[in-house]
């Protein structure tokens, strides 16, 4: 029996595999045996004396990374879960939301106190960093575009196109 603290479980999309999400690490797990063995384990620090608390994770659309976020830390650490590597890219702060968008197969982060929003393409995974009036904390994906919001009492929201990282401000009343 594997030993772990699952603090969230993906599952890839035919279901063969489990991604935990785990106290300093995360780990693959194959699901079509039965026997339900760790293929892979990715500790998150190589120094026993560093804690790294994993925030949020999320599989790309075609499964084939995880995207890792950090407590406290703008480091995200982009798992590939077939060649068993580790990159860690930096964003521009530690983020409060973290959204995969499948259709335009991007991700989004959100900061609480940073009026932008970065945008990771998922080929080479690179960093668009685009400038916002008020910082927003919340993403909702809307299939190709994403509603960016506040619940911190902000007065915009965004409707960003992702494919063109173009965005529209609507001013909100209280």
């Amino acid at each position: 029996s594997a030993r772990f603290a699952a603090a969230r479980i993906l599952f890839n999309a035919d279901d063969s595999k489990a991604v935990v999400l785990s106290r300093g690490e995360v780990l693959v797990i194959e699901l079509t045996s039965g026997s339900f063995d760790i293929e892979v384990r990715f500790p998150l620090s190589l120094d026993v004396d560093v804690q790294v608390r994993p925030r949020d994770v999320a599989l790309t659309p075609d499964g084939t990374y995880a995207l890792v976020t950090v407590t406290g830390d703008d480091s995200l650490y982009v798992l590939d879960l077939e060649q068993e590597s580790i990159n860690i890219v930096p964003l521009s702060a530690a983020p409060t939301e973290m959204v995969v968008d499948p259709v335009a197969d991007r991700s989004l982060f959100v900061y609480e106190n940073l009026a932008v929003v970065d945008i990771l393409e998922h080929d080479l995974f690179e960093i668009e960093t685009v400038p916002l009036d008020e910082p927003m904390n919340q993403i909702q994906s809307l299939a190709g575009e994403a509603l960016l919001y506040s619940t911190a009492g902000r007065k915009d929201a965004y409707v960003l196109e992702l494919g063109a990282a173009d965005y529209d401000e609507l001013r909100l009343e209280n």
